[in-house]
């Protein structure tokens, strides 16, 4: 399947990266794990407790402004 093997491919490609994200938290800057998580929940009524979770556990790796 296409799919399968572009993304294995992309995996392989960027397994060595480091992501944005975790750059930031390095930096102790803001990330935009916030906008993402907000995001996501915005775009649903259902109850997402995980999302929630990892949402809060994200926003604590952040600097207060």
């Amino acid at each position: 399947m296409e799919l399968e093997r572009r993304v294995h491919e992309v995996m392989t490609d960027t397994a060595e990266n480091r992501s944005s994200m975790l750059n930031d938290v390095m930096a102790g800057r803001r990330t935009e794990a916030d906008a993402i998580t907000g995001w996501l929940l915005s775009q649903t009524k259902r109850e997402l407790p995980t999302l929630n979770d990892l949402a809060t556990q994200l926003r604590a790796l952040e600097p207060t402004p």
